[in-house]
C-alpha cells in the first residue's frame, strides 16, 4: 500500500462528501478528507491504496457520473411541466 496527500484548493466538505465514501469503493484501505480548519479553503485528501492516484480519480468520475445523472433527472422533471427555477 502507499499513501498519499492531495490537496484541493478551493474546496471543503462539499467535495469531502462526495468523495469520501467513493475512495473505499475504488479501492483505498484507508480514505480521509480533511479541512483543517473552517477558515482553511482547501481540502487533504489521504488515500492509502496499492494506486492511490487511480483509486481518486475513479472516485471522483464515480461522483460526476451520479451528479450528472442526478441533473438529468431533475431536467426531465422540469420538461414534465413542474415548475423548476
Amino acid at each position: 500500500m502507499t499513501e498519499r496527500v492531495y490537496k484541493f484548493d478551493g474546496e471543503g466538505h462539499t467535495l469531502s462528501c462526495l468523495l469520501e465514501g467513493r475512495l473505499f469503493v475504488a479501492g483505498a484501505k484507508f480514505a480521509a478528507c480533511v479541512v483543517p480548519h473552517p477558515q482553511d479553503e482547501f481540502l487533504n485528501v489521504h488515500i492509502d491504496a496499492s494506486h492511490p492516484k487511480r483509486t481518486l480519480v475513479e472516485a471522483m468520475y464515480s461522483a460526476r457520473k451520479e451528479l450528472l445523472q442526478l441533473r438529468e433527472s431533475i431536467m426531465a422533471e422540469c420538461s414534465g411541466g413542474a415548475v423548476c427555477p
